[in-house]
């Protein structure tokens, strides 16, 4: 079994390179979208991990750059216990009921707690105020906390009920291409189609409007 081969080596090396990239590039799409969309809050109380408030409440809104280093900070740990766990005999098991790329991401949602909190720690010394990022792409950063809730809330107002549409549209005013939000979704969409359904979406708003 593969891994029986990487307990064998020990967890290094080319073969285990090989599975640690795949198992990488399964979760970064995963990682990204839930960001996006916010259904990471959700994934992480599930397993018990707390300390999302803001987060979940939308207080905190992410960019393209917030959302990139958060994945691959959570990419990064994760990886390195799935090694350790894997050397002490503690890691995945093909009778614990899940795939080995589930796991992972399970230990990758595992480690995004302390990952965020000590994010957020940081972002609370350099930013002005909570909430200095805009979901709308090209916005100036406006001089009033109240101004920017606002906002957030007009735009939250707007999004579509149905979850993959509101993850193409936040991916979207977070800074992704067309090109890059069907990479994410990874379900055979194309830039196209994830434009047209923005642009149908505007139109139903009416007049074309945000988001």
């Amino acid at each position: 079994m593969l891994y029986a081969r990487l307990v064998e080596v020990g967890f290094a090396g080319p073969d285990f390179d090989v599975v640690a990239d795949a198992l990488v590039r399964y979760a970064y799409p995963v990682l990204c979208s839930w960001l996006a969309s916010g259904h990471i809050v959700e994934q992480c109380a599930r397993r018990g991990v707390r300390g999302l408030s803001r987060l979940g409440s939308g207080t905190m809104v992410l960019t393209r750059h917030d959302v990139e280093d958060l994945v691959q900070e959570t990419l990064r740990r994760a990886l390195e216990r799935f090694v350790v766990d894997g050397r002490t005999g503690r890691g995945w098991s093909p009778d614990g009921g899940a795939v080995l790329t589930s796991y992972f991401v399970g230990s990758c949602i595992l480690r995004f707690g302390g990952v965020y909190k000590a994010w957020e720690r940081d972002q609370r010394q350099v930013r002005p105020f909570p909430d200095s990022h805009l979901l709308d792409r090209g916005s100036t950063v406006l001089d009033d906390p109240a101004d920017l809730v606002i906002l957030r809330e007009k735009i939250a107002e707007k999004l579509p009920p149905d979850r993959r549409r509101r993850t193409e549209i936040l991916l979207h005013h977070a800074g992704y291409s067309d090109g890059e939000i069907a990479r994410i979704l990874g379900d055979g969409t194309t830039a196209g189609a994830v434009a047209n359904r923005r642009y149908r979406y505007r139109k139903s708003l009416g007049g074309g409007q945000q988001p």
